[in-house]
């Protein structure tokens, strides 16, 4: 069945003639930040409620996470990815001794900014009505250069929505 998976959750619409799947695993990009301003034109988005349902959902074992190759991240590596704490070594310039310093880095949702999406659409011709699911969805964050300038985006993690998963049907 065309979007549909193996294991029989969320299939597509049942097509007929006037029901046509359009797209399939179409690939598309949506900046999820709207900077402000902006939202009149832009829309809104409240991506933070997105990645709080998103990290929830993956620390309960709804949802699993997964790396740019699609291979399963556990729930520690994403954890990771929220917060950690780790050391370093750094000289203390008044004594020119090397120190251990606690360096604590945590995820700001601001900095997750971009979502590129794998998409299903079915569109109605008698009732021109479009339905769009969404297959994965990819979270990416604002890659810096040393200046802190942007240079491009960074994934931080993939996840399936609808009982999909890396090995769907048509790939």
């Amino acid at each position: 069945q065309p979007g549909g998976t193996d294991n029989g959750a969320d299939v597509a619409p049942e097509l007929n003639e006037n029901l046509k799947q359009i797209a399939f695993n179409f690939r598309s990009e949506s900046n999820i930040v709207v900077e402000d301003g902006t939202a009149d034109y832009m829309g809104q988005f409240d991506h933070k409620v997105l990645l709080d349902d998103i990290f929830e959902a993956i620390y309960a074992g709804k949802i699993q996470a997964f790396d740019f190759m699609d291979d399963p991240l556990s729930i520690e590596e994403v954890k990771y990815m929220q917060s950690h704490t780790d050391t370093t070594l750094l000289e203390n310039f008044e004594t020119g001794e090397l120190e251990t310093v606690l360096i604590t880095e945590e995820l700001n949702p601001d900095d997750v900014v971009k979502a590129f999406m794998v998409e299903d659409w079915f569109l109605d011709k008698e009732t021109f009505t479009m339905e769009k699911r969404v297959v994965s969805m990819t979270l990416c964050t604002l890659k810096l250069d040393l200046e802190g300038d942007p240079i491009g985006h960074e994934i931080l993690f993939k996840i399936y929505l609808n009982g999909s998963g890396p090995q769907r049907e048509g790939l």
